[in-house]
């Protein structure tokens, strides 16, 4: 008989960020009946670090991604679910190879379209039996799902401004900077949620003193709870979004690299896409955070546009087509 055996690969280290890993850690939770092991890429230490302070029975790290394939092959686990970004075919095969279900995240490589499922929420596209796509089958953790914002106020008074765990290129400061010029939105009360992989707090903490702003930083594991008490947000264009869709909070976005250009979830929520940080000037972004903020009738619109989309149900939905990738027979034992 199969080992009742899920593996997770998951990678996670500086410049790609933790959200891999949190979303491996959710579906750890989630998913019942198996035994779980996960694995963390080479140089994957932040990824290792989250499991282990979350208690995560069987985690490894390995030190070279070749010695992946030997821990598969010593497991022999019923499915593998990766969250590694862009994969190459021969990999996949690979991990075919023992018999395994292989089940992908966030892959447009040549490895996605070998996976048995998967699933590219985050992109938008055509969904197929085995290649699914858009907020459709978003994997919100429940935090996102159990709340949602009350009315739209008329006048926006608090300001969620929020780049993600380790925000690279510290677009934080920079809206800080921007917002600080403009006598309309230094006047309005900034929540800052950064991770603590962001390592410009020092800095912005400094600008916040002497710019007189009303800002505070906020570190925490439970975002959630912050942006529900937002009026509208200001954020990177990565899964974010997604999250303040599902608690009906209205969005400025900016993409913070090329591939979250790619990522066209904000046109389906109406929220005001800036472009990409380095393509757009100060003074258009601060611009769309002012229409934003002075337009009652926009963010209504919006607030609308995302209690129409059914975020709600979207995990469910998610955790349905894994469960039925992984136990759909494979071609050899049909």
């Amino acid at each position: 008989m199969k080992n009742q055996t899920l593996v997770f690969v998951v990678a996670g280290y500086k410049g790609i960020g933790l959200g891999h890993a949190y979303r491996v850690l959710d579906l750890y939770r989630s998913i019942h009946g198996l035994n779980k092991t996960i694995i963390c890429t080479q140089d994957s230490y932040r990824a290792y670090s989250l499991f282990k302070r979350n208690k995560v029975a069987h985690v490894l790290l390995v030190r070279k991604n070749e010695k992946i394939f030997d821990l598969i092959d010593k497991i022999q686990p019923l499915a593998i679910i990766n969250d590694v970004l862009n994969t190459e075919r021969d990999y996949i095969e690979r991990l075919k190879s023992c018999q395994a279900r292989v089940i992908n995240f966030e892959d447009l490589g040549a490895g996605g379209d070998s996976a048995d499922l998967t699933i590219n929420a985050i992109y938008q596209g055509a969904s197929s039996d085995k290649m699914l796509y858009g907020h459709e089958y978003m994997d919100l953790r429940d935090e996102f799902v159990v709340a949602r914002r009350g009315r739209v106020n008329q006048s926006v008074k608090n300001i969620l401004i929020t780049f993600g765990g380790e925000d690279s290129n510290n677009l934080t400061e920079r809206v800080l900077r921007l917002v600080a010029k403009c006598e309309l939105l230094r006047k309005k009360t900034y929540q800052i949620l950064v991770g603590p992989a962001y390592g410009y707090q020092d800095s912005i903490r400094k600008f916040i003193q002497q710019a007189a702003l009303k800002a505070e930083i906020i570190s925490t594991s439970a975002p959630a709870e912050q942006m529900l008490k937002a009026d509208m947000a200001i954020s990177s264009n990565g899964r974010t979004p997604f999250e303040l869709a599902a608690l009906g909070v209205p969005a400025v976005v900016i993409s913070a690299n090329a591939r979250e250009t790619s990522h066209r979830f904000h046109e389906q929520a109406s929220f005001i896409h800036c472009g990409l940080d380095h393509e757009i000037g100060d003074e258009e972004i601060a611009d769309k955070i002012r229409q934003l903020s002075e337009s009652f009738d926009r963010r209504q619109k919006i607030r609308e546009r995302l209690d129409g989309l059914d975020l709600g149900n979207s995990k469910r939905r998610l955790l349905d087509k894994i469960h039925h990738a992984i136990y759909q027979p494979t071609a050899e034992a049909a």
